[in-house]
């Protein structure tokens, strides 16, 4: 799967990297490993068209300014195939953010991720493991990561498109948000600048 996402910070990104590396070396557990840089994800997809998602992330960018989440703590979706992750705080500010940089992705994707990423059912986070986590290991590592402190904040500043080449992800897109004070919070892409309207 292709995704949208927001890159963490150097800081960020040394804390979820040496929590991957520990429940690695501690629990045999690796399959984080399959994506290239710790992130938030706003939109996901099977398909897409790699020129028109440039476009709306080009655009979308532009047009909003940086802005602070905070982390609150481990979270699991569970299910078959169980995800452990650092929950971010789903604040009106992330809320719209992602509800309207979902809108305009879905016009450039084929087959996106419904279950998980539409807007009514998002839930942020950072991933911390999955895809080779047992029932056994997600017990163990959640009782041993269980005393950590994690209400981080974080700038979501950037926004980068993930790639899936099949055997791996690779960032192979990114910018910066717009640092003008003239762009607002956020400034809906109206109808008349709409990418794919």
């Amino acid at each position: 799967m292709h995704g949208v996402v927001s890159l963490l910070d150097d800081h960020n990104s040394q804390m979820v990297e040496s929590l991957w590396a520990r429940i690695e070396r501690e629990f045999g557990v690796r399959g984080v490993y399959s994506i290239p840089h710790p992130h938030i994800s706003y939109h996901v997809s099977g398909q897409y068209d790699l020129d028109k998602v440039r476009t709306v992330i080009e655009v979308f960018a532009r047009h909003t300014t940086p802005f602070r989440v905070r982390l609150s703590g481990l979270g699991v979706f569970t299910g078959p195939n169980p995800v452990l992750y650092i929950a971010v705080v789903r604040s009106p500010r992330l809320a719209e953010f992602q509800h309207e940089l979902w809108h305009q992705l879905s016009k450039a994707s084929g087959h996106p991720l419904e279950f998980a990423y539409r807007p009514a059912r998002w839930a942020p986070h950072i991933t911390l493991a999955h895809r080779d986590l047992t029932e056994r290991s997600l017990a163990a590592i959640v009782r041993k990561l269980c005393t950590l402190e994690l209400s981080h904040q974080v700038t979501v500043n950037n926004l980068a498109l993930i790639y899936d080449t099949g055997s791996t992800e690779e960032m192979i897109y990114r910018t910066n948000l717009s640092e003008g004070k003239g762009s607002g919070p956020l400034r809906h892409i109206g109808r008349a600048e709409s990418v794919y309207e």
